[in-house]
Parts: C-alpha cells; sequence; structure tokens
C-alpha cells in the first residue's frame, strides 16, 4: 500500500510524481546520479532534469552539490537530495 499525501496530486504532474517516487524510494537523503535515475524511470537525461527542476521550483526537492577528491582535484559528485 502507497500513503500518498491527496495535496501531492493535486498539484503534481505524472512525470514530476514518478520522478519524486524513484528518489524517494533510495531514502530520506540520497545521491542517485542522472544516469540511475534514467534507467529507473525510463526516460532521457534532458526530462530527468527538466522535471527535477520543477519539483526543486515547487519546493518538494532540495539539492545539495556534492564535491569529491580524484587525482588531487576538486570535481562534481551526484547531487544530494
Amino acid at each position: 500500500m502507497i500513503n500518498t499525501n491527496e495535496k501531492l496530486l493535486d498539484i503534481l504532474s505524472e512525470s514530476q510524481y514518478f520522478l519524486l517516487s524513484k528518489i524517494v524510494k533510495y531514502g530520506k537523503k540520497c545521491c542517485p546520479k542522472n544516469e540511475v535515475l534514467c534507467r529507473s524511470t525510463k526516460w532521457g537525461l534532458k526530462k530527468i532534469q527538466k522535471v527535477k527542476k520543477e519539483l526543486i521550483s515547487l519546493g518538494l526537492l532540495e539539492v545539495t552539490n556534492r564535491w569529491k577528491t580524484v587525482n588531487d582535484k576538486k570535481v562534481r559528485d551526484s547531487n544530494q537530495y
């Protein structure tokens, strides 16, 4: 059984709800890469990025940039949601 706040169903599109449910399955603070989300949703990268931006603008998704060190250089890692 899925416990869903009905208010979410009223404000989200099908794509937004689907992506949010895919991200939430990884946990409260998670870092799935776009590649993982593309495989999970069977969407292209541009759609993943577009729908994530929509969720961020609605205030339903918070993003923290993460960095890692590779060969003494700081490089971007997957974001934390």
